[in-house]
């Protein structure tokens, strides 16, 4: 398992690029501030979906995990090539980003040896699609 944070990325992506493009198949995993209880009613996948992706947007994901599998030479296993990317959304003026945090999942992630420290120092900074196009449009990064 290798870690990625902002002080290796730029290292790791293109490795992580070409084995993704070599694999077989992903697996993802990922760590949230928050934990949401599945709603009984949900009829659809759709339903699920949208319940899901409303849930997330108010809410901040601490780590992002890819299990990348790829055959071996013989084609009878796998080899599995594990990232754990720690994140931490940006701070560039006007973003500054507002944590909504659950004591439970703090409390679930602590249990579990999750690093703190490594999420808010050294996490991989990030910006959703409308973050994006606000500093876009003040220049503030680039294509």
């Amino acid at each position: 398992m290798c870690e990625v944070t902002s002080s290796n990325f730029f290292e790791l992506f293109p490795l992580i690029i070409q084995l993704i493009d070599k694999s077989c198949f992903l697996a993802i995993d990922t760590e949230f501030s928050s934990i949401d209880t599945f709603s009984s009613s949900i009829k659809s996948v759709k339903q699920f979906y949208e319940q899901r992706s409303n849930f997330v947007k108010q809410i901040t994901i601490f780590q992002f995990g890819l299990a990348i599998f790829s055959k071996t030479s013989d084609q009878q296993k796998y080899d599995v090539n594990i990232y754990n990317f720690y994140l931490n959304p940006t701070s560039i003026h006007p973003i500054d980003v507002k944590y909504l945090i659950q004591s439970s999942s703090i409390k679930f992630l602590s249990e579990y040896n999750f690093d703190f420290n490594k999420c808010f120092y050294s996490g991989i900074s990030f910006v959703n699609q409308t973050q994006e196009q606000i500093l876009l449009n003040q220049n503030k990064i680039f294509n």
